[in-house]
């Protein structure tokens, strides 16, 4: 299908797409070709991204891909579509707005596989969704979204959508720079106890150790001073740390 959404001077053909999605779209329980139209629009968000930049993916896409739920159109399709995030800083669609406005408790898988795409496409946005999650009353998972920030240390592009080898066409390269370590650390500190920081400092990438003696007494802090006006801590994290065990 990749030849076929291609017009003849090898553009992508996103009419076509759109003629596709509009004829099989999120949430009608058709999922062999909801899944596979999901993938192939996938493939072509991270291409126009890299090579033409977030404001070339059409605002249709963007939602498009937002719709696509597990129940519906299956494991598949719903991780395909976490490639949405790399749309973020798109001018017309606020991808990092949206994601945060639609997690909850039951939605953070989701959440997490887009903040992996959006770290892939943009390290410093990766860590301000990371801190505006964390931030969130509905987050419970604290240390589970770090993983989404490990892979890009490892890899230059995700390995999802499936059966797509973009190192063999996509030139793409992604870091993250000394200020940006700093301030993951910093947003660390601020959001997730010290002492859960320490537990956990030898199963992440991250040194959460540093983020824990060098950031974390804010949030003690703030824990102190709600004790005192007798007011209830926030929790850091569900399940007292069981989703940061070893695999």
């Amino acid at each position: 299908m990749d030849t076929a959404t291609t017009d003849e001077s090898g553009e992508t053909d996103w009419t076509f797409l759109r003629e596709c999605t509009d004829a099989y779209p999120p949430g009608v329980d058709d999922h062999h070709c909801s899944q596979i139209l999901a993938n192939v629009v996938a493939r072509y968000v991270i291409r126009t991204r890299i090579n033409q930049g977030p404001d070339a993916i059409p605002e249709w896409v963007v939602d498009y891909l937002m719709e696509i739920t597990i129940d519906a159109d299956t494991e598949w399709g719903w991780e395909s579509a976490a490639a949405v995030g790399w749309a973020v800083g798109h001018s017309d669609r606020a991808v990092l707005d949206r994601v945060v406005d639609q997690t909850d408790t039951e939605s953070e898988p989701w959440a997490m596989g887009i903040l992996k795409h959006v770290t892939f496409a943009d390290p410093e946005a990766g860590i301000t969704l990371l801190e505006r999650l964390l931030d969130s009353p509905d987050t419970r998972e604290d240390l589970t979204f770090l993983r989404s920030l490990e892979r890009p240390l490892k890899q230059d592009l995700p390995n999802f959508p499936q059966y797509w080898e973009p190192q063999t066409e996509l030139k793409y390269e992604v870091s993250f720079t000394n200020e940006q370590m700093n301030r993951l650390l910093e947003v660390l500190g601020d959001a997730v106890h010290p002492k859960r920081l320490e537990k956990f400092d030898d199963q992440f990438a991250f040194d959460l150790q540093r983020a824990a003696d060098g950031y974390g007494s804010a949030i003690v802090d703030r824990h102190t001073r709600r004790k005192s006006d007798g007011r209830i801590p926030r929790p850091s994290g569900g399940g007292g740390g069981q989703e940061c065990s070893r695999p």
